[in-house]
């Protein structure tokens, strides 16, 4: 059990390290809420779909608590659970297993539970572990429970001797798993399929070093014309995307070169807040294309910088924009502004006042580089960019 309980550790740690890491550095580390981390916590109508995994309605049509019928489902079958029970009963031999299998349900229906709970255990792991703060949707802590449930069921199935019994007990459950599987299979097409041609072609024509970004709300509907993720197949460079965990450092200047000093993170916690196009730090980001619904066009209006490249008012009603003041992605400036902290750097962002093009903002932690002279420097040249 001690190298059982070692190898298991070891394993996690691969990932549990590396996450917990990342997340320090990320959107995740803002003082948000506990309704916050709450959000998607299991609830006593839906143990109702233990039973009956569709009283609620189905992936497509599930009327019952948030989030979604995936976060909240955790059927494992009626032959199952009666298997459980029979284990649970009669299984005195295996009362250690038995036991720690019960142990690690009650413990996943429990923290799954969230604010729902009599005493919110999730909470409790949230205010003391630190993991737990970067983490949300208490619910898909029901992992742990239909894995036990499984388990106990197959503990079950083993007290009765007979092997027809137990083909006729197995053939039920295979046939009711596929009977509540089949409605998360659909098909589809490829979502390439979808993508308007036309914008791929021209992003893609354009072989010089720039950032593509779709400046809009995940929600829109125009992302169908390209997908938030969807540039990285087509070797375009995009600013943003759809992430849950982007490094705070990022976020932070979005949210200053838009003039905002405390961002609301839940109202943009999967992707960058929409950038304020008329903002120089757009030119800094190396952002020449900027993609928007035709409906809701936050470029449209600055004359002499914005060129409209392409507009859609058929089908996917978007506009693509160039930006003809886009710095390159690497360039050389020959001043550098000392600012007492970071704080400072912020606020200066904000303001809108920073020349990008011939300054770089730099803190008395590394004022030794501000000793730079005022000549005209040369263009970097990218040899070769992978």
């Amino acid at each position: 059990m001690a190298i059982a309980a070692g190898i298991g550790i070891g394993l996690a740690g691969l990932q549990i390290i590396p996450a917990r890491e990342f997340f320090s550095q990320s959107i995740r580390t803002y003082p948000l809420p506990y309704s916050w981390a709450a959000f998607g916590s299991y609830s006593w109508e839906n143990l109702k779909q233990m039973i009956y995994p569709f009283i609620l309605g189905g992936p497509l049509d599930y009327v019952g608590p948030s989030p979604n019928y995936g976060e909240l489902s955790a059927y494992v079958g009626i032959v199952p659970m009666l298997l459980t029970l029979f284990a649970i009963a009669f299984l005195f031999r295996k009362k250690f297993i038995i036991s720690v299998l019960l142990l690690i349900a009650c413990f996943g229906f429990w923290v799954s539970l969230g604010r729902n709970a009599q005493v919110d255990l999730n909470r409790i792991l949230w205010e003391t572990v630190p993991v737990y703060r970067y983490i949300r949707i208490p619910a898909r802590h029901l992992i742990l429970l239909v894995f036990s449930l499984s388990l106990l069921s197959g503990f079950g199935l083993a007290l009765f001797k007979k092997r027809l019994i137990q083909i006729v007990l197995v053939g039920f459950t295979v046939f009711d798993l596929l009977w509540f599987g089949r409605h998360f299979v659909t098909l589809k097409p490829d979502p390439s399929t979808r993508h308007n041609q036309t914008l791929v072609a021209t992003l893609k024509e354009d072989k010089e070093l720039v950032r593509f970004l779709p400046n809009f709300n995940v929600g829109i509907g125009t992302r169908d014309a390209l997908d938030f993720d969807a540039p990285m197949s087509y070797g375009i460079y995009s600013s943003s995307g759809y992430d849950p965990s982007i490094l705070r450092n990022y976020y932070e200047f979005i949210s200053a070169a838009n003039g905002i000093k405390d961002p609301d993170v839940q109202q943009n916690d999967v992707q960058i807040p929409p950038l304020n196009p008329h903002t120089r730090a757009a030119d800094f980001l190396n952002i020449k294309y900027f993609f928007v619904p035709s409906w809701r066009d936050s470029v449209g209006g600055e004359s002499g910088r914005y060129r409209l490249v392409l507009e859609d008012a058929k089908r996917d009603y978007f506009r693509l924009y160039e930006n003809q003041s886009v710095l390159p992605r690497f360039y050389l400036v020959s001043r550098a502004t000392v600012l007492p902290d970071r704080e400072a750097v912020a606020a200066a962002v904000r303001t809108g006042g920073v020349d990008f093009g011939s300054t770089v903002l730099i803190t008395r932690a590394v004022d030794q580089y501000a000793g730079c002279d005022n000549r005209t420097l040369p263009a970097v040249e990218v040899l070769d960019y992978q």
